[in-house]
């Protein structure tokens, strides 16, 4: 049975995000209290692969998986998009005009603020949303609340207060499939057709402002298009930045070589990071 890493606890988005993702296929989600730990658990083995969130719709990236890209040996092979809809949760018995303080992912928070804000609460981060649902529901105290899904009030017994409080209705997170990146694995496939994507790192892209614009000139001009580009400080030093990049574009493009040569040469140190179907 195919055992998939997740950050979180049972009832989190991202183990809605599993079982979509991978309907029909007997798998185990494994739960992981950070996206490092994921990561770690993939690396060395524990799991067969990890589905992660890199970007919601109304809050924008999760930029710690991006840098995970840089430091952890995988390679991405897929795409989900699930539909996030929040709820109010609280303790059985409680109160709504008692709320004060509500818990819940600062990714969650983020996509409710304006909610949160016309209500007048306090907002805390916590590092799940299930998990904030657990603890209200081991620890129900008074003038607290959590926000998380529906699957999570039913799981951990949480009353739901208010349902679709998110500031758009238009949110959805946008998830990549992993796996480890193995010496002996053999060649990825390739998805045929319209819609795939192709990923590449480039590290240590250079210093300075506008590095990444002669490259995107470059592929605007051989007909390849740039779907997506986050660029992350390497740390390494000021102002120094890797670049995630998506292409919608691939080997039987005509310009192809010549795009990897051109890349090659302006940015020595890049890496492919995998090919997938875009599921937006």
């Amino acid at each position: 049975m195919r055992r998939v890493g997740f950050q979180g606890l049972r009832g989190a988005y991202s183990e809605m995000a599993i079982h979509q993702h991978f309907a029909g296929v007997e798998v185990v989600a494994k739960a992981y209290p950070s996206f490092e730990a994921v990561f770690m658990a993939l690396n060395e083995a524990r799991i067969h692969d990890a589905l992660l969130p890199f970007e919601n719709s109304l809050a924008g990236m999760i930029h710690e998986n991006y840098d995970h890209l840089a430091r952890f040996p995988v390679t991405l092979v897929g795409e989900a998009i699930l539909q996030v809809q929040h709820c109010l949760l609280l303790p059985k018995g409680h109160k709504l005009k008692d709320v004060k303080t509500v818990l819940s992912h600062p990714q969650a928070l983020a996509q409710c603020s304006q909610y949160l804000a016309k209500q007048g609460w306090t907002p805390r981060n916590y590092f799940d949303t299930a998990g904030a649902a657990a603890f209200l529901a081991e620890q129900p105290q008074s003038g607290f609340a959590a926000i998380a899904s529906e699957t999570a009030a039913k799981l951990y017994g949480l009353e739901i207060a208010a349902k679709q409080i998110a500031d758009r209705g238009h949110n959805y997170t946008r998830f990549l499939h992993l796996k480890a990146l193995r010496k002996k694995t053999s060649k990825p496939s390739i998805p045929e057709g319209p819609g795939r994507l192709f990923s590449l790192l480039l590290l240590r892209a250079g210093a300075g402002f506008g590095r990444i614009g002669p490259l995107c000139g470059i592929l605007q001009s051989l007909g390849i298009e740039l779907v997506h580009c986050e660029a992350r400080p390497t740390k390494d030093k000021a102002w120094s930045y890797y670049y995630f990049l998506e292409l919608a574009a691939g080997p039987e493009h005509p310009s192809w070589k010549l795009a990897l040569d051109t890349l090659t040469a302006l940015t020595p140190s890049w890496k492919y990071l995998g090919s997938y179907r875009s599921s937006r």
